[in-house]
């Protein structure tokens, strides 16, 4: 008898035979192929190993990139909404930020005023050491300060025009100028938020107010030394 003819298992379409399209049907789908596997199957036109390279999905990378400009508008739009509403309350609901330093500037206004009044004519003329200034020179020093600063806060010129460190040297005299300024800064730290934000050259308006605040107190320091060292009591001490 003539034996009886098997199919062969690599022909298509024979019983038994298997299909190799390089599509496993009941296996789960594997989407954690790696650049190897896709690379291979690219190059050898797409099947290798009983595997072919995955179809694009959907949402390719293409799709994703061009989404990102409608994202980014989504986003800014809001945003720059959010701005505007924040700069519009700012300039409704005061001036938060000034006041907080106008209420410092104000304590240390009040010290140097002070200060200049209950230190006696004779000594305005005092210094500790040669190096450093007078207590008159530097009642002097702080209003020219005070106008410099504050004029970059009003964005203006400064209508002080004398150097009083140098011009004035009489008790009366140098205490008039220091009020002078300070009446000229209270101008200034009068400004509210949003004009405090504005740029004067290469600085913001804000800068002046924070600098001059400073520059008061770093020299309300200064005086309280010349006045410990002549035996009196600063105003910032006083009622303690």
């Amino acid at each position: 008898m003539r034996p009886s003819r098997r199919a062969s298992p690599g022909r298509a379409g024979s019983p038994g035979s298997r299909l190799d399209l390089g599509v496993n049907l009941h296996a789960p789908e594997d989407r954690n192929t790696g650049p190897g596997v896709l690379g291979d199957a690219a190059h050898h036109g797409g099947v290798k190993s009983g595997r072919v390279a995955p179809i694009p999905e959907p949402w390719s990378l293409q799709m994703k990139l061009r989404l990102i400009p409608v994202v980014v508008l989504a986003v800014a739009a809001p945003a720059a909404g959010q701005q505007h509403q924040m700069q519009h309350e700012m300039q409704h609901e005061g001036d938060h930020v000034v006041a907080a330093i106008r209420s410092i500037f104000t304590g240390v206004k009040t010290n140097l005023m002070r200060a200049a009044e209950a230190m006696p004519e004779e000594n305005y003329a005092f210094a500790p050491t040669p190096e450093v200034r007078t207590f008159g020179k530097l009642i002097g020093h702080v209003a020219n300060a005070n106008y410099s600063y504050c004029a970059g806060a009003l964005g203006e010129a400064s209508p002080n025009k004398a150097n009083i460190e140098e011009a004035v040297t009489d008790k009366a005299g140098l205490v008039k100028a220091l009020q002078e300024s300070f009446t000229y800064c209270d101008r200034a730290f009068a400004i509210d938020d949003m004009q405090a934000m504005q740029m004067n050259g290469q600085r913001m308006r804000l800068w002046n107010l924070v600098q001059n605040t400073s520059h008061d107190n770093e020299h309300y320091g200064n005086v309280v030394t010349y006045m410990r060292l002549k035996g009196l009591t600063p105003p910032s001490s006083m009622g303690r």
